[in-house]
């Protein structure tokens, strides 16, 4: 278990559960689109309100479209989000805005220690074919 100020969750290696990796599959391509426009994705997701019809169409005019045409649970951006409110990842400020809690950081958290174990690995082959 895993506890902080803001709040609390369970961690397991073993998990089958695919709602967590489709609201990390979304969140993805969410900041992608957010920083192609410019934007601090970061910051944005911290702190703005987002329209379910917005991100749709962000969603639905990425370079990643397919992988969104072909996920039901992203697809279904209301009920995604409705998932993510029920499990405290967002609050519903109206039946078509919502805004991240401070729960979004488990996702980031994630994203950074995915990244930062990705570039260890590839330093690691790099060191050793230069060894060689």
């Amino acid at each position: 278990m895993i506890i902080t100020p803001e709040y609390t969750y369970l961690k397991s290696e073993e998990s089958n559960e695919k709602l967590s990796k489709n609201i990390t599959l979304f969140l993805a391509i969410l900041c992608y689109e957010l920083d192609r426009e410019g934007k601090n994705f970061s910051s944005e997701i911290r702190t703005n309100y987002f329209d379910i019809e917005e991100v749709k169409q962000k969603l639905f005019a990425s370079e990643y479209k397919e992988i969104i045409e072909n996920n039901e649970e992203i697809k279904n951006l209301n009920n995604l989000v409705h998932k993510m409110t029920a499990r405290n990842i967002t609050q519903s400020k109206s039946e078509n805005r919502f805004t991240f809690t401070p729960a979004i950081e488990v996702f980031f958290t994630f994203a950074e220690t995915y990244l930062h174990d990705n570039q260890t690995k590839k330093t690691d082959i790099h060191n050793s074919v230069e060894l060689k």
